[in-house]
This record gives C-alpha cells, sequence and structure tokens, in this order.
C-alpha cells in the first residue's frame, strides 16, 4: 500500500480464535468520516458518522483511495434509511 503513514491500527477479534486488522488510512479532523482497509489490502471502507456524504466529501474520500492503489471502481455504496 503506498501513500501516507496510517492513522491508526486495530486488531479486531470475532470470535475465539479469529482476529482481523482494521487500517484507518484516513480520518478527518472531526472524525466525521474515515477510509479504513484491511492488513491484505483486499478490503476497503469507506465511513460516515452520517447517513449520506456530500458528493465533494465522498469525492475525497475515493480519491484518497484511488491514490493508494484501490479499484474504487468495486466500492459497493450502502443506501441508509
Amino acid at each position: 500500500m503506498k501513500g501516507p503513514a496510517t492513522k491508526g491500527h486495530l486488531k479486531v477479534s470475532f470470535f475465539w480464535f479469529f482476529y482481523a486488522d482494521y487500517i484507518i488510512i484516513y480520518i478527518d479532523d472531526e472524525y466525521k468520516t474515515a477510509v479504513v482497509t484491511s492488513s491484505t489490502d483486499k478490503y476497503l471502507w469507506i465511513l460516515s458518522r452520517e447517513k449520506s456524504v456530500e458528493i465533494s466529501v465522498k469525492e475525497k474520500l475515493i480519491s484518497i483511495a484511488s491514490e493508494m492503489d484501490f479499484d474504487t471502481e468495486k466500492l459497493i455504496w450502502v443506501k441508509h434509511r
């Protein structure tokens, strides 16, 4: 993974023996949005505290992920109610 240094790294246990890494590669100054990946670069999440994200913010987050060689065309956007 290229780009800026990670902002945080979490190791999460889902079951007794199953662990996963979550690496925060971007978080805004107000902690409203974040870009998170796994240690294998197989997964990418764009997270928000709000149900929707402004287009300009969404484009910035996608750009950050693209600059780090993620295939952002494969992102699945969830619609929240």
